[in-house]
């Protein structure tokens, strides 16, 4: 267990074929979230994806908004980021790495995925994906997966699981994707 000024995160290998790499952070306040979701979005490329887990308001588009706004920021824009919980999809076409945004929490069945696009997008995008439950199994062991909590010290912070697969949907490694959050957690203490 390491210490991250007031927070704790734990690095978790996991040795084998295929297996993610997991890194939990505790105790987290929305600032430091925040600032989390930045630097994972600065270090993502086409063909990544994450995948977001987590109860209805723990900040799943909170951190999703925070990473886009840092990308748009470096482009000299500014764009109110908001949920597509009823359009389903919000396309970030305009950016270097083109951003899909997509909340899946109203879909019932695997096959409307395929009316929205999204198989394409896995590989032409970076894919940012809420309520992923109806995602196939090839998709999701190729996809960082993102997993938030209300912390059980206190209610106003949260607790992340970060789990890390070995490549990502273009059979990219994500050689050292957690090797740069775990550089930049321990310089950030």
């Amino acid at each position: 267990m390491r210490k991250h000024g007031l927070n704790e995160f734990e690095e978790i290998k996991v040795r084998g074929f295929g297996l993610p790499k997991i890194l939990k952070f505790k105790n987290y306040s929305e600032d430091q979230l925040c600032i989390l979701a930045r630097y994972v979005g600065e270090n993502l490329r086409i063909g990544d994806s994450i995948l977001f887990n987590g109860p209805v308001g723990v900040g799943k588009t909170f951190f999703i908004s925070c990473l886009i706004k840092k990308q748009l920021s470096d482009m000299g824009k500014e764009d109110f980021v908001t949920s597509p919980t009823f359009n389903l999809v919000q396309i970030y076409d305009d950016l270097p790495n083109p951003i899909w945004h997509v909340d899946l929490y109203r879909l019932k069945k695997s096959s409307e995925l395929i009316e929205i696009g999204l198989e394409q997008a896995f590989h032409e995008a970076i894919c940012l994906v809420e309520w992923p439950d109806l995602l196939d199994k090839c998709i999701t062991h190729r996809a960082v997966t993102v997993s938030l909590s209300f912390s059980l010290e206190d209610s106003g912070k949260r607790d992340i699981k970060l789990s890390v697969p070995t490549k990502n949907m273009n059979n990219q490694k994500f050689d050292t994707f957690l090797d740069k959050v775990i550089c930049y957690v321990d310089t950030n203490r």
